[in-house]
């Protein structure tokens, strides 16, 4: 049978003493000898309708989505939520900084794996790292850990009848202003209890929900053992070495609260997300930030305005400005209760947590530092509850709140008006994303997941990143991540980045080299020569011999290529796969017109024998069948002549792969990701190319494909001296936008551009963009949706040498392989290790 918490009170204050802070740590102690605290959690059965609580209440409960920037209309929406309230009814609204990121992981750890054990080593070395740094500060410079924040909206009253009628009210102004509630019952709801009341078990052994059984005798481990201290508690357990496992809890409330409080303000105290000190200014390890509201009555609205009153009539001298402000503030106050506006009961608290009691006090000290910032526009002044932490622990949990809190735990909360309450909402939170793909960490520990090919809009973006600022690194992540989970991707590059990768993976690397030629031949594996075939030879060809003079090379193009395809097709109509360029300026020479005889000659160094000839004779060595396929152009990036051609065939291979693939996700089809890097090497300077890429830009959404390209400066696509055509097309048909660190010129036309609208705020994040080498690289995501978000890549160190460019660091990992005769994999786990010890 439940406790009676008043009796509980009761019993243990003498009936002088009013002041639940002052009850003895002592007493708590003798309690909790007697009594599990299993029987002070609120609640323990469903109702038709409803949560049943063991204090007499019933309640509902709904999770949202936090707000990723709150603002005006995040507060206009909590003040109409007080305004649906009763005086018999008790809000609560939690923001919560889980540890459990196993939803997020075992769906990533699900969709991605490979044959290759080098590559499965990266893909569970990638699930430790981010489970560890749920422990532990993610980096040397960023103090937090990795967290899942979650946001409950919870609503008790004595009257069920009376709760179920604001319920549907508060669920629609709720959706109505994208905070997308889900209302929970108990099996939803134990998850989350026991991770508070059990720290340090394993989430993956949560017992499930038994209807048949009290709620709250299941929260709650037979191993579970909570210590009271003046100062903390401690929850947790012994382990095998019989020492003490678990949190340790500091609560806070605030002594004062700013006079000029926006809830703008206040979401930066949920975690600084902007100044130099963000790094510091976090909450470090799991928290609860609870606002606790309830509506006062009208009897005792009534007694504050007689008090206001008598402040009102006070005569006060002119010099007196502290009372004077006083008086106008009673007379304020005294108008809007005569307008019939309600009062609210309101308290704050904030519970930190750490491994151990200094870890807790270290953390709760950073958070009272970094909360008093700002002065009277913003600052809060946050005091320990000392010998009240256990009651205050236990009501700030959803659905803890009741009369008694009000009256006897706290004994003097604020009382303000909704619009006086709504800036202290902790409602903000940074997205999460929308699926675990890329993993990244938002400045505040968020462990967020992104697919580019979740929207319904294009699948398209770029990335702008200075050099240095880890662009390669992200292209590289995102093409593991593609891969293995089975995605077709295609790479054109200049600078070698993607060799490590490609070779791990089982990639075809087809890099252009002169001393090493490799077969492009596009005639040796076709099969049949349709139309669309056709006019794409006959457009390569004419490409290859046509003058380099554009305005002559127009004027010959409507006489040569209709008998440059008459030409193809009869002689593969002969040769069939076996057909050559050589086959064609044979054919070609044949016609007694200068025109043509000069178009032969100009085709000559692409035949049998002579320059080019082995990159376009014999059987074609290029597999585009295999999953992943790099052209690496960096050794002819200035040989126009055989950097085209074979940008021409690859530009088909690409086309063909996308283009004619009939099958969508749902029924067989394979997403393919599209990567050019580099591409300011070939904006404006190769037709073929900026054709290609304008058409991918405005086709690949119907056709399950995805393209990115990736380049230094936002100039590169949108250059005052005039867009290129595929410059325009792609910032027209790009959802996704990814800035790294940025140049200023580079900044200064970002902000200058029609292309975006960024608030003040806004542009402070993307200016502030940048890398911490080793520990992570910034980067600044814009949505299709149109959400800015600074997020961090934060890599492990397999994944580093996994990748690496660096030739020392290849070395190393090849002497390691070869001296312990190790595999791949183990070899960079000694180096891992070696480095550690």
């Amino acid at each position: 049978m439940s406790i009676n918490p008043t009796k509980w009170l009761k019993d243990l204050l003498s009936s002088d003493d009013e002041d639940f802070s002052s009850l003895p740590t002592k007493k708590q102690k003798e309690l909790f000898k007697r009594y599990s605290v299993s029987q002070f959690i609120r609640p323990i059965a469903m109702s038709e309708k409803s949560i049943v609580c063991n204090d007499g209440y019933f309640g509902f409960i709904f999770e949202c989505v936090p707000h990723i920037r709150a603002g005006k209309k995040t507060a206009e929406t909590i003040e109409s939520i007080l305004k649906k309230l009763s005086d018999d009814i008790f809000m609560q609204i939690n923001l919560w900084g889980s540890k459990n990121i196993e939803t997020i992981l075992n769906r990533w750890e699900y969709d991605h794996h490979s044959e290759n054990e080098t590559i499965n080593e990266a893909i569970k070395k990638f699930g430790e790292f981010f489970r560890n740094k749920t422990n532990e500060q993610i980096s040397y410079s960023m103090e937090t850990s990795i967290k899942n924040h979650r946001l409950f909206f919870s609503f008790k009253s004595k009257d069920e009848k009376k709760l179920l009628d604001v319920k549907n009210h508060i669920k629609n102004i709720l959706a109505t202003n994208s905070f997308f509630p889900v209302e929970l019952e108990l099996e939803n709801l134990k998850p989350i209890f026991w991770e508070l009341l059990n720290p340090k078990h394993s989430f993956n052994s949560i017992p499930k929900y038994d209807s048949k059984k009290l709620f709250n005798k299941q929260v709650v481990s037979s191993e579970n053992i909570i210590n009271i201290e003046d100062t903390h508690i401690k929850i947790g357990r012994k382990n095998n070495a019989n020492s003490f496992v678990g949190k340790s809890w500091i609560t806070l409330s605030p002594a004062s609260l700013s006079d000029y409080a926006h809830i703008q303000d206040f979401g930066k105290k949920l975690g600084d997300y902007i100044t130099q000190a963000c790094n510091t200014n976090q909450f470090n390890d799991t928290f609860m930030v609870t606002l606790n509201i309830n509506k006062v009555p009208r009897s005792e609205n009534i007694s504050i305005g007689k008090k206001q009153n008598s402040l009102v009539n006070k005569r006060v001298k002119n010099t007196d400005t502290k009372l004077l402000d006083k008086k106008a503030e009673a007379q304020s106050v005294n108008k809007r209760l005569k307008d019939f506006e309600p009062l609210f009961n309101m308290d704050l608290v904030v519970l930190i947590a750490g491994e151990n009691y200094e870890l807790a006090d270290k953390n709760a000290t950073s958070v009272q530092t970094f909360w008093a910032s700002g002065g009277e526009t913003s600052g809060i002044v946050l005091g320990r509850n000392n010998s009240a932490h256990l009651p205050i622990f236990l009501n700030s949990l959803p659905l803890g709140l009741t009369k008694d809190y009000f009256e006897i735990i706290q004994g003097n909360p604020f009382k303000l008006f909704a619009d006086q309450v709504a800036p202290f909402a902790p409602v903000e939170a940074d997205y999460k994303g929308n699926y675990p793909n890329n993993l990244f960490i938002s400045k505040r520990g968020q462990l967020a997941g992104f697919d580019f090919f979740q929207t319904s809009a294009s699948k398209n973006g770029y990335i702008i990143a200075r050099s240095g600022a880890g662009k390669s690194v992200l292209l590289n992540y995102m093409v593991l991540n593609a891969h293995t989970r089975g995605d077709r991707i295609f790479i054109t590059d200049i600078g070698g980045s993607y060799e490590p990768i490609c070779a791990e993976l089982g990639g075809q690397y087809i890099e252009i080299d002169l001393d090493k030629p490799i077969s492009f031949n596009p005639f040796s594996d076709l099969k049949e020569l349709t139309l669309e075939d056709l006019n794409f030879f006959s457009d390569w060809i004419y490409s290859l011999g046509a003058s380099k003079l554009k305005s002559e090379a127009l004027k010959l193009q409507n006489i040569i290529k209709p008998k440059l395809q008459e030409i193809i097709r009869n002689l593969f109509d002969d040769l069939g796969s076996d057909l050559e360029i050589s086959d064609i300026r044979d054919g070609i020479k044949e016609i007694e017109d200068s025109r043509y005889q000069d178009f032969a000659i100009a085709l000559t160094p692409f035949c049998r024998g002579e320059l080019y000839g082995d990159f376009l004779t014999g059987k074609s060595e290029i597999n585009l069948n295999n999953q992943l396929a790099v052209l690496e152009l960096g050794k002819v990036e200035n040989i126009q002549e055989i950097r085209d051609a074979m940008i021409f065939i690859w530009e088909y291979h690409k086309s063909n792969a996308v283009y004619k693939q009939e099958k969508d996700a749902e029924h067989g089809g394979r997403r393919i990701l599209v990567i050019i890097d580099e591409v300011h090497k070939f904006l404006g300077k190769n037709e073929m190319m900026d054709d290609a890429i304008e058409q991918a830009y405005r086709r690949f959404r119907k056709h399950l494909a995805s393209i990115w390209i990736a380049t230094q400066s936002f100039e590169d696509i949108n250059n005052n001296d005039g867009l290129t055509r595929a410059g325009r097309v792609i910032l027209a048909n790009s959802p996704w936008k990814i800035f790294l660190g940025q140049e200023e010129t580079s900044l200064n036309m970002l902000f200058a551009s029609s292309a975006f609208k960024f608030d003040h705020i806004e542009e402070e994040l993307i200016r502030a963009v940048t890398t911490v080498k080793p520990e992570y690289s910034e980067l600044f995501i814009i949505t299709p949706e149109q959400q800015k978000i600074p997020y961090r890549l934060v890599m492990n160190k397999y994944f580093y040498y996994l990748t690496t460019t660096d030739q020392d660091d290849k070395r190393k990992v090849y002497n390691t392989m070869k001296m312990h005769n190790l595999s791949k994999k183990d070899a960079i786990n000694y180096l891992i290790e070696e480095q550690a010890a």
